[in-house]
């Protein structure tokens, strides 16, 4: 659009460099044979081709106003489609700033503070883990439903007949931890809870999708309160807390280079598994006040669904308010008439304040895997994601 010709008109030739010569605006350099505003040039290039042209009469007071004024007044300056320049960008901005030559960092495409770092692990590819087997597992374990018993006063004292079966420690102590040791203890902490909701007659009001992907998001909810009890039950009886769910990293040989790059000190702040735990901190209060299995599977419940509720929302919400309102009346039934306590309002208190710490953990460690995501600390995906988020 903008050329610079060796052969000007008259016109042009007199005419300042400063205005253009068919809007009197400042100019922005030759064009077309003549100096013009950059708006009188791309004018001139759309409306060039056209071949009749009359003057509308009132030319000189409404020139931008009438195209084909404008036009012809083009033309009277000098303009001509003969005089493009070629090889010319159409519309050249100015730069003030000079070119800089570009930076290490933007060459090779990484930040200083990483430049010195093996580009082999930067940049390898993750390995992927494959959970559909397990989700397969889950929906045979739904499928079959629950063992027994099939009869109870109400859903809540059937979920604590239910919780017994999984109220057992482990009789192996836990001195080395390796890749299939980790795997498996994700597998069967997931199908735990899938078999223990199997006691509740109302899963089923969820469809297929939404179970697995409600047991997907709390399986490691419900394996931290349930751990939490094993390991309160074993104090109370005097057992080692390795026995009962909670293990030390620093009593143990952990491997960790299947799921990251870095050694077990880099990388302790991402796990806090250690006796500086907040499950340790909640032990004691969990001895003093010893609930039975019916408390335990309330504060299970209701641990879990308003966790589920809160991060999935939409039917596992409605489901998760709807069961939670269920539970409620049968744990005010159960003290009621069973245990004829009527003042239990301070001793529920207690148990969600446990509850409401366990889900502030929750929310700390979603927190550090958000650091972790940042600086790539794991090698490791999954096929599923929702199963692995704040486990």
């Amino acid at each position: 659009m903008e050329i610079e010709s060796s052969s000007s008109t008259s016109s042009a030739s007199s005419a300042s460099p400063n205005n253009c010569v068919v809007c009197d605006l400042p100019a922005k350099g030759m064009n077309f044979g003549a100096f013009t505003c950059r708006a009188c040039a791309a004018f001139f290039r759309r409306a060039a081709h056209r071949t009749s042209i009359k003057k509308c009469g009132i030319h000189s007071t409404y020139l931008l106003s009438c195209k084909k004024c404008r036009l012809q007044k083009c033309y009277e300056v000098g303009m001509s489609t003969e005089k493009f320049q070629f090889y010319r960008d159409q519309i050249i901005v100015r730069k003030d700033k000079k070119d800089f030559y570009r930076s290490l960092e933007q060459f090779v495409g990484r930040p200083f503070f990483v430049l010195n770092c093996d580009p082999e692990i930067s940049v390898s590819g993750k390995k992927v883990i494959d959970c559909m087997p397990l989700m397969v597992k889950a929906v045979r374990v739904f499928a079959m439903g629950s063992e027994s018993p099939l009869f109870s006063k109400n859903r809540l004292v059937r979920l604590a007949q239910g919780l017994q079966q999984f109220q057992h420690p482990s009789s192996a102590l836990v001195e080395k931890f390796e890749t299939s040791d980790m795997m498996s203890s994700f597998e069967a902490e997931f199908l735990k809870t899938c078999k223990w909701f199997t006691y509740l007659d109302e899963i089923q009001m969820l469809s297929g999708d939404n179970k697995l992907l409600l047991m997907q998001g709390i399986w490691h909810v419900w394996s931290r309160l349930q751990k939490l009890s094993i390991s309160a039950m074993g104090r109370i009886n005097g057992f080692d807390n390795a026995q009962f769910g909670l293990w030390d990293l620093n009593e143990m040989d952990i491997d960790v280079s299947w799921c990251t790059n870095y050694s077990n000190e880099q990388i302790r702040y991402f796990l806090e598994t250690n006796y500086d735990s907040y499950l340790y901190q909640l032990l004691d209060e969990m001895v003093a006040l010893k609930p039975n299995d019916v408390e335990l599977s309330y504060m299970l419940c209701q641990l879990c669904l308003q966790y589920a509720g809160q991060r999935f929302q939409g039917e596992i919400l409605e489901f998760s308010e709807k069961v939670l309102g269920l539970l409620a009346d049968d744990l005010h039934s159960y003290y009621g008439k069973q245990l004829k306590m009527h003042n239990y309002a301070g001793r529920v208190a207690k148990l969600i304040k446990i509850n409401n710490r366990i889900n502030k953990a929750i929310l700390e460690t979603r927190q550090r895997q958000h650091i972790a995501d940042v600086f790539d600390i794991w090698t490791i995906e999954f096929s599923h994601p929702e199963f692995i988020v704040d486990a």
